[in-house]
Parts: C-alpha cells; structure tokens; sequence
C-alpha cells in the first residue's frame, strides 16, 4: 500500500466523532490484530466468528496508527502505548473500509477488472494476472479474498506503479455483488458461469442469475465491458438486458472469442483453436479450455496482443487444488478439491473421463451450501458419474453417501464404498492403485478431501 495521512483517512470516513493526535502516515490497513504491521490502521469490523473491537488494545499494542470503530464504548478504556493515537467512531466500520478502499484505487488510477462466476473465477483472475503481467504492472486479490472483508485488503495491496488490477469478487447473498462492483469499480468486467451455489442464503437458481447480473447492471449503466461465457445458458439469457460493452467467448458461430476444433491428449490437457489459431495446454479439463479462452479474451480486452497472448497460454498453471495434476510412481493424481457444486463436479467428472487409465477412480465428498435441494443435487450427480467411465468411486460425508447410492443404481458395474474416515480412504487407494490408474478428488472444502490426497502421497512416497 502507498501511505495514506490520516487526514486524507478523515477526510474519506467523515467519522460521527473522533480526535486526532498525530497527523501521521498510515502504511496499511488491517481487520486483524494477529497479521497488523506497525503503521497500520486498524478498522474493528464485526464478522462471523468474532468482533474486531475485542481487540482494539492488542493492535495499538502492536503499532497500529489509528483506530476506526463503531462504539465509543470500545475505545474508552484503551490505553494508548504512544501517546500519538488517532481514534474514529463511524457509523459502519465494514462500510467504511469499503469506501477507503475505493477512495485509494481512485487515488491510484489503477485500471481495474472484476472477474465472477460460480466456478473458475480463482482460476481466471490468476490466468488474468499472469497474461497481463507481460505488458503491465499488474496486481491482484490473493487467493480468494473475494468478499465484503477480502476485497478492500487486496485493494490495498496495489500501488502507484500498478497499471492494472485483477480483483475476484464473489458473493453469498443479494446485493453482495452491486456493493462489491461499487467499491472496486470494474472497467472490464468477467462473468465465467452461472450455476446453483450458496443455495442456502439465496434460496433457487433464479437468485443466484440475479444475484451474479448485478455486475452486468454495474457495467452496463456506465457503459462499460462485460466479457462473457455466450455458452452459459443462463449468461446468454440476460445479457441483453443489460447495456455493456459485450466480448463474447464460445463455440458459437456468434462468439467474439470463438473455440473450435476441441481434442484432449492423454493427460486430459486441452487442444483447441481459439479465433483459428492453435492452443495447446498444459492443464487438463473442458473447464480449463472456457477459463483460458475467456482469460485471454478480457487480456486482449484490456489491450494486449492477440498472437502475443495465444503465445502464452500454454504456460498457464491452475491455482493449488484446482485441476492440480501430480504423477507418483505412475498413478495420476488429480486434486480438484478446493470446492464442489453441481456444476462443477460434472465438469471434473469429464475431465477424469478424459484422462488416459487403466482404470478410473472417484472420491467424492458432500458438495455444501446447496439448502433444501442438497440430497436431489447428490442423487443427480451420482447418475452423471454414473453415466462417465469410472470403474470406483469412494465417498465420504453424510450427503455424498447419496451420490454413491444413487451412481450404484444407475450403473451396476462401478465399484461404490462409503467410508468415514480420510486415512481408511487413503489406505483402500494405496492397496488398490497400480500404475497407469487415475484418481480424482473432488468435494466441498469442508470435507478437507487434502487430508486423503497428503495420507496417500505418505504412502506412495513410503
């Protein structure tokens, strides 16, 4: 972050009530008194779990530069270790880290994309981030900061040198997404996909299609770029309601973007064309052909070389536990397990089909999130796997117990066990693998599918 003064901080807060001892520069901005560097501001913001003002008094402690609180009450009986403390009261503290956030890329001038979708949008800004980052100064969110908390810290990871900024924004309820655009404010928006996820707090499909539009509203009321999936069903269904500036990516004739002449090699990787010129990964999937395509559409977007960019996507690496590909004494290893939904379980579902073996092997654990529709969500995704060419598959977790039940019914011959525990997985795997067989790991994160992936790896490497 470049340093802020704490006027400039007063000036965009427009605190209820506060003072200010020490005019001084403000070197980051932090939520978390565990992680803050001296010279940080210290905004106390409610979550889930715990509540920032707890810890007001450690992160003076530590050197935080100022306090942003809700209640007076917290700061009260704070005792300043510098004597040169700045304290704000503010209606909202989680308003106003979005609001500083946004004030700081404004400062920048830092052109900005916004990639979501229900899958591949971890996926598509890291692509982003390496394409852009051969012609610009480029940042981007890390990991998956991609929510009301997460993505004002990854704005401040930006600075004056940053030319372009690729930030992932996801979301959990309605609206969510409107505020996020609001405080990162897109000029090239990305929309992967939309399929059902977080069905919990949204309820049906039908919310999760409004709730992703709210950056084509974002877009298309200042006539700003949306590049988008055109073979989404549900993509193609509302984007001419909105008035973006629309780059287009598929295998329809209509595509600005198009992909044609699709094969696989024996690892699954995909060979395409992309607008007649050939593409040849080095990562495997369907899926991972659509994130490519669609991470180099928005870098020509934004203003790269087209042949420039084709040139390096077969340099493209997916991020950790995303169609990860490990080979150990000729077994393939494939973690795909840092999230599950319908959508994207059947895409990693063909990708394990198109993978070379001698024999292929599935474990699946419960996809979460998914509300009142979880069990005929398991049950559906038990028939697609039952329907590929996948001789075992193993299960873990309450809901995918389902899943198995339903893929033993639809296909006789598959192989089905449901265990509890990850060591048991990861032994049944190390008797049964032999060298030319693959297995596939794909399951919501907190079934912790990593645990059986590490066991086995023990066991494979003796």
């Amino acid at each position: 972050m470049d340093p802020m003064s704490v006027s400039e901080i007063i000036e965009i807060a427009k605190p209820l009530y506060g003072f200010t001892l020490c005019d001084t520069s403000v070197k980051g901005v932090s939520i978390d008194s565990r992680t803050l560097k001296r010279g940080d501001l210290f905004v106390a913001v409610k979550g889930k779990r715990t509540d920032g003002h707890l810890y007001i008094q450690e992160a003076l402690e530590k050197g935080a530069v100022g306090i942003v609180a809700e209640s007076p009450h917290s700061i009260r009986d704070v005792n300043s270790t510098q004597g040169q403390d700045n304290f704000f009261i503010v209606k909202n503290s989680l308003t106003f880290l979005g609001d500083l956030a946004r004030a700081y890329l404004k400062k920048l001038g830092t052109r900005v994309i916004c990639v979501t979708g229900t899958n591949g949008k971890t996926t598509v800004k890291e692509f982003l981030v390496r394409l852009l980052s051969e012609d610009y100064f480029t940042t981007g969110s890390k990991g998956n900061l991609n929510n009301l908390y997460g993505l004002p810290l990854s704005i401040f990871e930006a600075s004056c040198w940053s030319e372009a900024a690729v930030f992932e924004i996801g979301m959990s309820e309605l609206g969510e997404i409107a505020r996020l655009c609001e405080i990162a404010q897109p000029q090239i928006g990305v929309l992967t996909n939309i399929g059902p996820a977080h069905l919990e707090n949204l309820g049906n499909l039908k919310n999760v299609v409004k709730a992703k539009a709210e950056m084509l509203e974002f877009l298309g009321s200042r006539q700003r770029t949306a590049v988008v999936n055109l073979d989404d069903n549900n993509i193609a269904n509302i984007i001419k309601k909105f008035d973006c500036d629309y780059a287009t990516v598929g295998m329809s004739e209509s595509a600005d973007f198009r992909i044609t002449d699709i094969e696989f090699d024996n690892m699954g990787n995909g060979i395409f064309k992309l607008n007649g010129y050939p593409v040849e990964l080095k990562i495997p999937g369907m899926h991972n052909i659509y994130n490519t395509s669609i991470a180099a559409a928005t870098a020509v977007t934004f203003g790269m070389n087209f042949q420039d960019v084709i040139g390096l996507l077969p340099y493209l690496k997916t991020p950790e536990m995303r169609s990860s590909v490990e080979v150990i004494n000729g077994i393939t290893l494939i973690d795909d397990a840092y999230n599950a939904n319908p959508q994207s379980t059947q895409n990693a579902v063909r990708m394990l089909n198109s993978i070379d073996a001698n024999k292929r092997y599935m474990v699946f654990g419960d996809m979460l999130e998914l509300g009142d529709q979880s069990v005929g969500f398991h049950k559906e995704v038990g028939k697609r796997i039952a329907e590929a060419d996948i001789d075992r598959l193993i299960t873990i977790g309450e809901l995918a117990e389902y899943t198995g039940k339903a893929a033993g019914k639809y296909n006789r011959s598959m192989v089905v066990t449901h265990l509890k525990e990850h060591r048991e997985i990861a032994g049944l795997l190390f008797e049964e693998l032999s060298e030319g067989d693959a297995v596939l790991f794909k399951g919501s994160r907190g079934i912790e599918l990593e645990k059986v992936i590490e066991y086995l790896k023990e066991e494979l490497k003796g």
